[in-house]
C-alpha cells in the first residue's frame, strides 16, 4: 500500500498512523475505580475491527487502551475511533470545544497543535474525569484542557468557539443525532460543528453525486480513503438510512450541489459500490 503523508504524519487508513496515534497516547497501565475501568487488552474480532469507511475482516489487533463502565465497554481506540478523530483533528484550531471526554484521546491530541489555544471539553461522569486527571495531569497538553461537568445540552449553550467537535455518543447515529447537530447550531456560535461519524453521511452522499462540492479536507480524507479502499479490495459498508441524509444534508447546506466532478479512480469506487445489492 502507498502511504501518503497528512498534517499528523500518515494516513489515516495505514497500519502506520494507528501504532503511531497510540503511542501518542501511551498509557499502559490499568485504572479502576468506582464502576469505571480502563485497561489495555487485545482485541478480536467480536469487538468490530472493522475500518471507520469501510468494512475490513481483522480477526484480532493489538493491544490497546478499553474502557468500560459497570463491565460494559464503551470505547476502546480500535482502528475505526482513531481514523474517525482524523478529520475533527485537522479541523481544531483557536477555541475549541468537544463534548464528550471518553479516554482523553481527542483532548490531548487536538491540546497538542500549536494551532490550538484551548481545549473545552464538556463531561458529565465525574468518573470519567477523575481517570483522565490521575492519569494524564502532568502532560504538557494539560496546560490547554479545561474540563466543565455537566450535561453538554445545558452547559454548551450561548458559547462561541473556532471549533466545536460533538463526541458523547456510544454507538453512530443515535435517535437524537441530528435533533442534536441543530440543537448546538443554533444555541452558540461556532467556525465549525462538528458531530462523530458525520464523515459517513457525506462518503455516502459523495459516491452518490458527482457534483457534490467537499471542504478540502474533507477531500483529503475521501482522497487517502478511496485509494486506500482500490488498493486493498474491501468491501463498503451498508447503506445508510435515507432520511439520515437528508436530513443532514439540509442542515449543511449541501443540496443543489454545484463542485467538482469526481475523477476516473473515485468512478472505480462507484463502480465497486454498484456491486452490493441496493446500493445504487
Amino acid at each position: 500500500m502507498r502511504i501518503h503523508q497528512t498534517i499528523q504524519g500518515f494516513s489515516p487508513f495505514s497500519y502506520q498512523y494507528l501504532l503511531q496515534e497510540l503511542a501518542f497516547y501511551r498509557f499502559q497501565g490499568h485504572y479502576e475505580n468506582s464502576g469505571l475501568e480502563v485497561s489495555v487488552q487485545p482485541l478480536s474480532a467480536k469487538d468490530n475491527l472493522h475500518d471507520f469507511l469501510n468494512l475490513h475482516p481483522r480477526q484480532s489487533f493489538l493491544p490497546v487502551p478499553v474502557l468500560y463502565r459497570e463491565h460494559w465497554q464503551w470505547m476502546s481506540l480500535k482502528p475505526a475511533e482513531i481514523q474517525s478523530m482524523w478529520l475533527p483533528l485537522q479541523r481544531a484550531q483557536g477555541k475549541v470545544a468537544t463534548a464528550g471526554l471518553g479516554l482523553g484521546y481527542y483532548a490531548l491530541r487536538a491540546a497538542a497543535k500549536p494551532e490550538v489555544e484551548r481545549v473545552d471539553v464538556y463531561e458529565i461522569d465525574p468518573r470519567v474525569i477523575r481517570f483522565f486527571e490521575k492519569t494524564f495531569s502532568d502532560r504538557a497538553e494539560c496546560s490547554k484542557i479545561h474540563i466543565i461537568q455537566g450535561d453538554v445540552h445545558q452547559k454548551l449553550v450561548d458559547r462561541t468557539y473556532d471549533f466545536c467537535f460533538l463526541d458523547f455518543y456510544g454507538a453512530p447515529f443515535p435517535v437524537q443525532y441530528l435533533k442534536d447537530l441543530s440543537f448546538f447550531l443554533e444555541r452558540n456560535q461556532f467556525g465549525y460543528c462538528h458531530i462523530w461519524y458525520e464523515e459517513r453521511i457525506v462518503q455516502e452522499l459523495w459516491l452518490k453525486r458527482c457534483d457534490l462540492k467537499l471542504r478540502s479536507d474533507e477531500s483529503a480524507l475521501l482522497w487517502m480513503w478511496q485509494e486506500y479502499l482500490l488498493t486493498e479490495g474491501f468491501s463498503l459498508k451498508p447503506r445508510l438510512p435515507e432520511l439520515l441524509v437528508e436530513g443532514y444534508s439540509k442542515i449543511r447546506n449541501y443540496e443543489g450541489g454545484v463542485g467538482r466532478v469526481r475523477s476516473q479512480q473515485s468512478q472505480q469506487v462507484t463502480h465497486r459500490m454498484e456491486q452490493f445489492e441496493g446500493r445504487c
